[in-house]
């Protein structure tokens, strides 16, 4: 095992290496000066409706759709680097993107005090991969987040609260939300009921679109006896069709 981790991250550093996505440094994916030039989300809105809501708070009629009680995103798909992390970590294999991912999670909880980070039964979990994905891939990219972001705003984390039971296509794969729903749907299950029941989680994951996989864990979650479910992630893509 030890020499077949080895050979793949040689072949990693081949076809990867370790230079900043921005601007080309090396020994780093993401050097301090580009890092700094990705926008963080200001704003609070519904991550349904995107109407003004109190810390990004699903609104009344929204929720009734999801479930989730509110979305943190730290920055836009849509910015070139966050998107090259994204894909890099995902489709690429390389782990250690993980890290500035996190980071920028991070940076936007510093920008403000959300109340769901000051309660004492927060508990992060990340969205879990499919057995047969993780094995593929080698590690589960919202696990490698959710650890650090524990770790360093010094709040419990779960990665065995949830699990996902089903091998489901590719969410990016699906065309409209109501596949995406479809698809994800009982594709989750909880492992650990006593871990969460009146506890305020906060599903970690890189990037939420329709919120169908959000909305998912969340309904399971809450069946589960969670208080709240609240969805933090890296970035928010909006789909278009």
């Amino acid at each position: 095992m030890t020499v077949f981790v080895g050979v793949k991250n040689f072949l990693l550093d081949l076809l990867f290496p370790v230079e900043c996505l921005g601007c080309g440094t090396a020994g780093t994916y993401l050097c301090a000066a580009c890092f700094a030039k990705i926008p963080i989300e200001e704003a609070f809105i519904c991550p349904m409706c995107a109407r003004p809501s109190f810390e990004g708070a699903t609104c009344a009629a929204c929720y009734k759709k999801r479930g989730l009680n509110g979305l943190i995103a730290a920055a836009a798909y849509d910015a070139v680097l966050v998107r090259r992390l994204v894909t890099g970590c995902k489709y690429r294999f390389v782990k250690d993107m993980a890290e500035p991912m996190a980071h920028l999670i991070l940076k936007r909880l510093a920008s403000h005090a959300f109340s769901v980070f000051y309660r004492k039964d927060i508990l992060l979990v990340p969205v879990p991969l499919s057995p047969r994905r993780l094995r593929h891939r080698g590690f589960n990219q919202a696990d490698e987040i959710a650890r650090i972001v524990a770790r360093q705003a010094n709040v419990a984390v779960s990665t065995e609260a949830l699990v996902r039971v089903s091998n489901t296509h590719p969410q990016v794969e699906m065309e409209s939300r109501g596949e995406r729903r479809d698809n994800i749907r009982d594709a989750f299950a909880i492992a650990n009921s006593q871990n969460i029941r009146g506890r305020a989680v906060v599903l970690v994951d890189d990037v939420a679109t329709t919120l169908a996989t959000l909305g998912e864990c969340a309904r399971v979650l809450k069946k589960a006896g969670a208080a709240e479910v609240w969805g933090l992630v890296v970035a928010r893509e909006w789909l278009k069709r």
